[in-house]
Parts: structure tokens; C-alpha cells; sequence
């Protein structure tokens, strides 16, 4: 993290995204010309259905199906013998019976069946997590390789001003050595940016060719514009959180539990507790004398179960507060992300019209119609025209990474079907 921040140091002084410096997998200039094969932003986000943790996870719920968890009706089946007065003679069978209720199997079955769902739910957690990072990648990757073309570009100003600087020292129309200097400092500075670059995209490199077993690059000639991305910010709201994977496991889990207060209060209500048949070895007794048939009930009282049923109760409302902070915490975000668009797009139009005014009077044609014909004073201007473009291009960066958050956040990112936000047409995979 320390090194991407350097390197968005030294790219042009006031660059410092903290997106782009969050993970050294995701930030690189991917060059066209070095790969053998050209992948799409689709392709990209397919590869997470295919993402290790992903799979594992689907291995777990595949697991859970596989191995029903089905509630007889037979709950024990008891025998007993005794003796009476150690004489083998006259020996007493018992055989015991419990049971589980019919409400109780509907309760377990239920039980079972939300457990599949939120093993499922799990998975789309995970899912959504590894969808998250490739939209992260390719948003760090497609800025950085723009910042990187504007790092050297940058180079050649300054070399040109440098040149010019030794020359007019060297012929003694200049003494002062200060902005020699610092054209220097500058110009190691961009230096080590582009060997940053160069060390962050071997680990990219390898982070691609985990997912497709070979070394590719990131087609961007579809990616998103900034007219659809506000089109799209317009439609996002916080009724969209109901498909946030986050949401839709907690609610589950708040079904989990409910069902489990359900079970225990089904097993307090089964007051039948045993049937029991007892025969008697006696050779004294007739026959109908040596079987009987008795039952056990249990008598409702405040005991353990009834505790159980308050731990449980107390675990649904645990619950229920877990859904309802999840859904205030997004709903919160939701509105902050969107108020932050709302001022980065109005700052975005305003440096723009600047940055167009500025172009118009001042690149290098404009300057010489109207005679102006300091090298010195051409290659300045050329520099601020630069730094310009980048500072939008660093202020889009900051709206797309607001833009992804945002869909994020409001579910939106996971709606059925699935589509790539990161493609001019929403293509969906």
C-alpha cells in the first residue's frame, strides 16, 4: 500500500486514490502488445463463478444436500430387564418407546430446508466478493495504464526542459541552477513510478493467469461512459438493498433461527414422553398377568426447556437487530456514496469546461499564431495542459470507484440477471 501511494506521488504530486493504492494485484498498465490473449470486461467478471473460495463454499452447501437431516418419528427404542430376588426364574422385560411429534418433523424439515438456503446464500457472499474484486481490477487497471501514458509524457516535457535549461546555462543566459534542480527531482521521481508500474504488473499478471491459465489482456474499447455511469447513479436507490447478498444471508439466518424457537417450543409441547411394554417371566402368573402396558407424560413446568425456548427467542431478536442494522448501515452509505457523486460530477463538469477554455487559448498552435515563440515558456503551458487532463482523469478514477461502491452497497451490482455495469451496453453473463 506504502508503494502504490509513492507511485501516486510521483505521478504528478497531488495523486493519491485510495482504491487504486489498495491492493498491488489490482493496480498495473496492462501493455496489448505483450499478451497472447485479449479478454473482454465480461470475461473478466465471468471468471468469478470459477473463484476458488467461490467453490469451496459450493462444496459445503453440495455437502449439506447430500446429507438430509430428516427427523424420525422413532426417537429411542429402550430395553430393559430385571430380576426379581436374583432368581433367573423370574425375569421382567421392558421395552420403551419414545417418540417425536409430527409438529416437531415439520419443524426440522423446515429447519433443513432454510440451512440449504442459507449454505446457498453463503456462496453468493462469496461470489459477490470475487465479482467486487474484478470490477475493482479493472477499474485500477484501466486508469493506471492511462496514468502511466500521462507519466511519460510528463518525461518528455521535462527532458525538453531540462535541455533547454543546460543550454542556456552553458551559454550563460542563466544562473540559477534551482529549476534545474528540480526538474531532475521531478524526473527521478517519474522514473520510479514507471519501475513501480513494471514490478506491480508481473503480480497482476500472475493474478490473471490464476484465472484463465494463461497470460492475457484487458480489452477497455466498451468500457463504461461517464454519461451512462450518471444515468445509472440516478436509478440506484435503497429499495435495491433487498438483493444485497449481505441481506439475504441475514434474513435467512433470522429464518434459522426463528425455526429453531419453533423446534424447541414443538419438543416442550410433547408431553408424552414414553409407551412401554413390560412382560413377566413368572411361571406363577397367567399370561394376561405378565404383560402391562404403561405410559409417561411430562407434567408442564418451568424447567430447562423453558429456558431454552427464551435462549432461542433471544438469539431471533439478535437476529432481526442484525438484518435491521445491516439494512440502516447500507442505507446510510447508499446516500453518502451518492452525495459524494453528486459533488465529484458537478467538480467534474466545472474542471472540464476550465480545462477546455484553458486548451482553447493556450496549447502550443494558439500560442504561436499569436507569435509567441518561447520554447520555455510553449513547454509550461504544455505541462499545465497535462496536469489538467490528469487531474480529470484522477477525478474520474474517484467516480468510478464511487460508482462501483455504490452498486455495491444497494445490491444492484448482484440483480438477476447479472450484467457487466463496467460495459457501455450492461452486457449480461
Amino acid at each position: 500500500m506504502k508503494l502504490l501511494k509513492n507511485l501516486s506521488a510521483h505521478a504528478f504530486g497531488f495523486f493519491s486514490s485510495p482504491r487504486l493504492c489498495a491492493s498491488a494485484f489490482i493496480i498495473i498498465a496492462f501493455s496489448l502488445n505483450t499478451f497472447a490473449q485479449t479478454l473482454t470486461t465480461t470475461d473478466i467478471l465471468l471468471s468469478a463463478k470459477t473463484d476458488d473460495i467461490h467453490l469451496l463454499e459450493n462444496t459445503i452447501k453440495e455437502n449439506l444436500a447430500d446429507n438430509p437431516q430428516k427427523l424420525p418419528l422413532l426417537d429411542e427404542l429402550e430395553f430393559r430387564t430385571e430380576m426379581n430376588e436374583f432368581d433367573f426364574r423370574r425375569q421382567q422385560y421392558t421395552v420403551r418407546i419414545s417418540n417425536h411429534t409430527l409438529g416437531q418433523m415439520k419443524q426440522q424439515k423446515k429447519k433443513y430446508n432454510t440451512a440449504l438456503q442459507v449454505a446457498d446464500a453463503k456462496t453468493q457472499v462469496q461470489f459477490f466478493d470475487a465479482l467486487e474484486d474484478r470490477y475493482q481490477l479493472l477499474i485500477a487497471a484501466k486508469f493506471a495504464k492511462e496514468f502511466q501514458v500521462f507519466s511519460k509524457e510528463l518525461i518528455v516535457i521535462l527532458e525538453d526542459k531540462k535541455t533547454l535549461i543546460e543550454n542556456e546555462l552553458a551559454l550563460g543566459l542563466e544562473d540559477d541552477f534551482s529549476n534545474l534542480i528540480d526538474i531532475e527531482e521531478e524526473l527521478q521521481d517519474q522514473a520510479i513510478s514507471i519501475l513501480d508500474l513494471k514490478q506491480l504488473q508481473s503480480k497482476t499478471n500472475f493474478q490473471i493467469k490464476s484465472w484463465f491459465q494463461n497470460e492475457s489482456s484487458i480489452n477497455f474499447s466498451d468500457f463504461v461512459s461517464l454519461k451512462k455511469v450518471r444515468s445509472t447513479i440516478a436509478t440506484v436507490d435503497e429499495q435495491t438493498i433487498a438483493s444485497h447478498p449481505e441481506i439475504v444471508e441475514k434474513n435467512l439466518r433470522l429464518q434459522l433461527a426463528q425455526t429453531e424457537t419453533q423446534i424447541e417450543r414443538k419438543e416442550a409441547q410433547n408431553y408424552l414422553k414414553f409407551l412401554q411394554v413390560r412382560f413377566s417371566d413368572n411361571p406363577n402368573d397367567l399370561i394376561k398377568e405378565r404383560i402391562s402396558v404403561g405410559a409417561g407424560f411430562r407434567i408442564p413446568t418451568k424447567t430447562a426447556a423453558t429456558l431454552k425456548i427464551k435462549e432461542a427467542e433471544a438469539e431471533v431478536f439478535e437476529s432481526n437487530l442484525d438484518v435491521q442494522r445491516e439494512k440502516l448501515d447500507l442505507k446510510s452509505q447508499i446516500k453518502t456514496i451518492k452525495t459524494a457523486l453528486k459533488f465529484q460530477l458537478e467538480r467534474w463538469d466545472l474542471l472540464n469546461i476550465q480545462h477546455q477554455n484553458f486548451n482553447k487559448k493556450y496549447n502550443t498552435e494558439a500560442l504561436v499564431e499569436r507569435g509567441i515563440t518561447d520554447a520555455m515558456l510553449l513547454l509550461k503551458t504544455k505541462e499545465r495542459i497535462l496536469k489538467k487532463q490528469f487531474q480529470l482523469k484522477k477525478l474520474e478514477l474517484d467516480i468510478y470507484e464511487n460508482y462501483l461502491d455504490l452498486l455495491a452497497v444497494s445490491g444492484k451490482m448482484m440483480e438477476l440477471p447479472l450484467r457487466n455495469f463496467v460495459s457501455e451496453n450492461f452486457v449480461e453473463f
